[in-house]
């Protein structure tokens, strides 16, 4: 074997090795870290414009902090 093949074969095991990590990180962390479901996500994207819509409205300068509202739990 050549330098040069020698190489290549280190290149070739370092990027399948980073592969088969970095796809078994993602997976633990899915496992170990739960999503927060759909109903945080759609507040989130729901509230995240209305601070920038107010300010833009009303010519305010400053910032604008609006707070999501409270979820009644058991209803």
């Amino acid at each position: 074997m050549t330098v040069y093949a020698v190489i290549v074969a280190a290149m070739y095991l370092n990027t399948a090795l980073g592969l088969v990590v970095g796809s078994a990180v993602g997976v633990l962390m899915f496992r170990l870290l739960r999503p927060l479901g759909v109903g945080w996500t759609v507040r989130r994207l729901a509230v995240g414009p209305l601070p920038d819509g107010m300010r833009l409205t009303s010519g305010m300068t400053g910032t604008v902090v609006v707070e999501p509202k409270e979820e009644r739990k058991g209803a």
